[in-house]
């Protein structure tokens, strides 16, 4: 019986020893841990904020980071330099090979004028002249019925007017002098139509008739055709008479829009 007792208290005393050994080595790696991480460090000394040391020190750490930044970004410009050019191969070329497929001779059209602008614009403007149709505009003015228009008192008025005698022995108005482009011309609306000077005093007619030839030299198809409306008109008021269309009826405010949309 004692010596169970003796047994036990010798396992008790030899678990608890062990227990202990266990709890020390323990300790001891925990402690070596702790010295590898820390007590190898080299020590820096500790400056105030305030000192010139912080700003040397600064400034030296601030170049590894410059240098970091720098080719940081120079990293990041070359891959989007890559990817700029990655897009305009995928996107681009493709997208034009598709247009130049749908509409081959567009793009013909479009690569010739630009190659070229100086040489296709005259090419142009003639070929917009002789777009243009050629045309005569007339308009007449009569006497009132059983009445005529004396010869003097018409050759009176167009001179007033600024109208010239001259080539096929009928008036023209110019542009400026004799030697300029002609804007219209009146004539005498009876056979054969011309004014004769030399038998002016004893000459009369029943009407006038006004005409201009589309397009003119000027370019100014529109403004001469409206000169020569408010002529015809103004020269209607002088003399007494009555301003008739191509269709022989009165010149009222529809034919007037009918003319100008001629020429435009």
């Amino acid at each position: 019986m004692e010596l169970s007792i003796i047994f036990f208290i010798s396992a008790g005393i030899l678990i608890a020893l062990l227990i202990g050994y266990s709890i020390l080595s323990s300790h001891k790696e925990k402690s070596q841990m702790f010295e590898n991480n820390f007590s190898n460090r080299p020590q820096q000394p500790i400056t105030p904020l305030n000192e010139p040391s912080f700003k040397k020190t600064s400034q030296t750490a601030s170049q590894p980071e410059r240098a970091i930044n720098a080719g940081s970004n120079r990293d990041m410009e070359q891959s989007l330099k890559s990817i700029k050019i990655s897009l305009n191969d995928e996107e681009s070329v493709p997208n034009k090979q598709q247009i130049e497929e749908i509409q081959p001779s567009l793009f013909s059209n479009q690569d010739t004028e630009e190659q070229e602008p100086e040489l296709d614009a005259p090419k142009i403007a003639e070929q917009e002249k002789s777009d243009v149709k050629e045309q005569i505009i007339t308009l007449y003015l009569v006497a009132p019925e059983n009445t005529e228009f004396k010869g003097e008192e018409i050759i009176h008025k167009l001179e007033e007017m600024g109208f010239q005698y001259g080539e096929h022995q009928i008036f023209h108005r110019h542009i400026d002098n004799a030697a300029s482009p002609i804007i219209f011309s009146v004539a005498n609306m009876i056979q054969p139509g011309v004014f004769d000077l030399s038998k002016i005093d004893s000459f009369s007619t029943i009407g006038l008739v006004f005409f201009m030839h589309i397009p003119s030299l000027s370019g100014k198809d529109v403004a001469n055709l409206r000169l020569m409306i408010s002529t015809v008109e103004s020269l209607s008021q002088s003399l007494g008479g009555f301003v008739l269309n191509d269709k022989h009826t009165l010149f009222d405010e529809q034919s007037h829009l009918e003319y100008i949309q001629r020429v435009q």
